[in-house]
């Protein structure tokens, strides 16, 4: 299905902006909170703005009938641009043609035209007339709407009059609005007061989102380090410290380089090694000989070859040739082969030509071979073609073969055609018809016809049926009957049924009566079972009574069983009543359980009262029991006592000793003296079996071994406690094998203490082997028992 572009989220272009008209006016965004609908009337006064509207180079300007007429025009198209022209426009507009525009904008669906032009207008009127603009934005109906507008509004008054801002700012109540007005403020508060910045970034949450405070010492480690770092100790959490002081760095090293690095150099040598890194790569930019020469005083070592790395990738956006002659100029053996690939994947991204020009300085081995493949990637991104061509040249083995698939993952989006005839001229082996698959399966998309005759061209083995499918489920999408007349054609098997499966999978979403058709050729199996799944859910959404009709056509077995557990799902939420129908009509035995315990799970995810009133509708026996353990079971993850009512319920014994088994279990975890003192109360409920002594025994000794250890002990005499003691011992055996030795003597059976002890023993071996011996040489085990597990290798 085609969903319609206006639908899409409107946050993607807000902050691209282009020429000057932007310039100070992109938003910084974070988390979203409901929005604040209070009366501008009920805020502090907006002040007139404070800066002249002073309108440069007006040459050309057209009237106000053609605005409208361009704005309709764009509107319309979905894309609109910043160009010079659309920059005088804007600028020249008065507040009194503001309204008028905006009014002509909203007939338009919220695409991206008139996401960004709502921006501009409202950016251009708080420019001139911040309270007339807020006040408009405020009266958008539309949530999402009036967002942006009040968020556009503030960024323009911001960028005029950042002063008159901050005070009325200042003035607002905590809540959205001033949320808003502070993230809109603190870009153009921070270039002249860093300090203040912090301090109103910090008193609206600043420390929750970096993205405040990262801007802020930025500009203050270019004009005061020392204040800033003194600021980042004295007023962020320490969690949030480190990444502060990256910023700091990174401006300082700009402005006094020996200053930086001597603070750097101070710090604990936890952090010294990322900020060394992280300051080299920024000195590179500016002064590289400089930094290189610090990163050569390194001693060698992986430290040293990081920081060759970063100065050369940072020297190699200012002159590559010089960052590669240093390199290469190096003492052999220094230089990584991942230092030249990331030195040459900057270079490459900037300018291949430069970049294959300068490859023969690479040494020739490991380095050359993984520096020509990064060179080839990011060729791909822009020339396919060429890059293929590249990567042909190198020598057989990983790394090309690496370049080759990565260059025809490119190629195959924009000519897969092209891609195929040059992957067909490779070498026959396993890496070829990796890649023939991954460029046809990428063609099936585009144009699966073309995909399918090109699959008749090539010898795939085993996986030119799975590229027959893919294209032909495609085919469905645009013909379906041309892809069933093709699948018609292909012999019966494999094939035939894996195109089939996969046509009615893919059509299932948008009309799953035409998928159900596709599948009814299948035979019943694992490809049925698929598709009936598929189909299932999406068919009960649109129509379920066929959905229904359909489900319970399909031939016995796990096919017809899933299809109709997932109709039930489902249902179970908006007609739970025909879905418990649709259960009950199940044939008896496992589908039938199936069914039911499906119904109950989707019903108790929603609304549990419901659940509780749809049990009462089936009658007493077999498939109320199966419903009542599914209730039991999900209310004894959170309401475990009054789960316990309903054990009283269930008809079959042995039903009921499993349920009571489960409840306890997860009982156990959230209260065991609470479960313990019940199944004091009720010790038959059970029917005998004990296994909820052991259950409990288990969840209480992975919380508290020591509680678990007392109850045990309190027990009487008997089946049950021994149940308690065995299922302790084997627990503990994981967690502590130590403890479980102490308590193994508490098994009085001689058979399960030996199963027990050998079981410890291999445990305990593979965590603390010496403890493990010693206990096994003083333990009750026989000599030869000893020996054989001493002996055994490994131990």
């Amino acid at each position: 299905m085609n969903f319609p572009r206006s639908l899409l989220p409107p946050v993607i272009g807000l902050a691209v902006a282009t020429g000057a008209f932007f310039a100070g006016r992109s938003s910084v965004d974070g988390p979203t909170t409901p929005p604040d609908r209070s009366p501008l009337g009920e805020l502090p006064p907006i002040p007139e703005i404070s800066v002249p509207h002073e309108r440069l180079d007006l040459t050309g300007q057209p009237p106000l009938e053609e605005i409208m007429r361009d704005v309709d025009r764009v509107a319309r198209s979905g894309h609109w641009q910043m160009t010079k022209r659309w920059e005088i426009i804007i600028n020249a507009l008065d507040a009194a043609d503001l309204p008028r525009l905006l009014r002509g904008l909203e007939k338009h669906p919220w695409n991206g035209a008139r996401m960004r032009l709502t921006h501009a207008f409202y950016s251009r009127w708080a420019e001139m007339e911040p309270a007339a603009a807020l006040a408009h934005a405020q009266q958008q109906t539309d949530r999402r709407h009036r967002d942006q507008a009040i968020k556009s509004a503030l960024h323009g008054w911001a960028y005029t009059d950042a002063g008159a801002l901050r005070g009325w700012a200042n003035a607002l109540p905590a809540g959205e609005l001033r949320d808003k007005a502070v993230r809109a403020l603190l870009p153009h508060l921070a270039a002249h007061d860093p300090a203040a910045a912090l301090q109103l970034a910090l008193a609206d949450g600043g420390t929750n989102d970096r993205t405040r405070w990262w801007q802020i010492f930025s500009i203050w480690g270019n004009t005061d380090p020392a204040g800033a770092l003194s600021a980042i100790k004295r007023e962020l959490p320490p969690a949030e410290q480190a990444a502060a002081q990256r910023q700091v760095v990174q401006a300082w090293v700009q402005s006094d380089p020996p200053a930086a690095l001597a603070w750097v150099e101070s710090q604990p040598i936890t952090s010294r090694h990322s900020l060394l890194q992280l300051a080299l790569g920024a000195w590179a930019t500016s002064e590289p000989e400089a930094a290189a020469r610090y990163a050569e005083s390194v001693p060698p070592g992986p430290a040293r070859a990081q920081f060759l790395q970063q100065v050369a990738s940072s020297w190699a956006q200012r002159d590559p040739a010089a960052a590669v002659g240093w390199l290469s100029a190096l003492p052999q053996g220094s230089v990584t082969p991942q230092a030249y690939a990331g030195v040459f994947s900057t270079i490459a991204l900037q300018d291949p030509d430069r970049a294959l020009s300068l490859l023969a300085q690479v040494p020739s081995g490991p380095a050359h071979s993984l520096t020509q493949q990064h060179i080839v990637q990011m060729i791909s991104q822009r020339d396919p073609l060429r890059a293929a061509e590249v990567a042909l040249q190198m020598p057989a083995g990983h790394e090309r073969d690496q370049a080759l698939h990565q260059t025809f993952h490119r190629m195959a989006a924009s000519d897969p055609a092209g891609a195929f005839e040059l992957a067909r001229q490779l070498p026959a082996n396993s890496s070829r018809q990796r890649m023939l698959q991954q460029i046809m399966t990428n063609w099936a998309q585009a144009d699966p016809a073309a995909a399918i005759a090109a699959a008749d061209q090539v010898e795939l083995g085993a996986n030119t049926h799975q590229v027959v499918a893919t294209a032909l489920a495609q085919m469905a999408r645009q013909d379906p009957e041309r892809a069933i007349a093709y699948v018609q054609s292909l012999p019966d098997g494999t094939p035939r049924h894996e195109a089939l499966q996969r046509m009615a999978s893919t059509l299932a979403p948008d009309d799953p009566e035409m998928a159900a058709l596709i599948a009814s050729a299948l035979p019943n199996g694992n490809h049925l079972v698929n598709a009936a799944v598929s189909i299932a859910g999406a068919y009960a959404q649109r129509d379920p009574g066929p959905a229904i009709a359909w489900a319970e056509s399909l031939p016995a077995g796990n096919a017809r069983n899933n299809a109709t557990n997932q109709v039930i799902s489902t249902l179970a939420a908006q007609q739970p009543d025909a879905a418990l129908a649709l259960a009950l009509r199940q044939p008896g035995g496992q589908s039938r359980d199936q069914a039911i315990s499906s119904l109950f799970n989707s019903v108790l995810r929603h609304d549990r009262a419901k659940a509780t009133h749809l049990l009462q509708q089936i009658p007493l026996g077999a498939d109320r029991d199966q419903a009542t353990i599914a209730l039991i079971n999900d209310l004894g993850q959170f309401e475990a006592r009054q789960a316990t009512s309903l054990l009283s319920t269930i008809s079959s014994p042995q039903q009921k000793a499993q349920a009571t088994s489960q409840l306890i279990h997860a009982w156990a975890y959230q209260d065991p003296a609470a479960a313990a003192a019940w199944l004091d109360q009720n010790p038959t409920v059970g029917g005998g079996t004990g296994q909820e002594f052991a259950n409990l025994a288990n969840a209480w000794t992975n919380n508290d071994p020591a509680g678990a250890e007392r109850w045990a002990r309190g027990l009487s005499s008997g089946p049950d406690q021994q149940r308690a003691w065995q299922s302790i011992v084997n627990t503990l055996s994981h967690q502590s094998p130590s403890e479980a030795a102490r308590l193994i003597p508490e098994i009085n059976d001689a058979r399960v203490r030996l199963n027990q002890s050998l079981q410890l023993a291999q445990q305990w071996l593979q965590q603390d082997p010496a403890a493990a011996r010693a206990w096994i040489q003083r333990s009750d085990l026989d000599s030869d028992t000893q020996q054989q597990i001493l002996n055994q290798p490994g131990n």
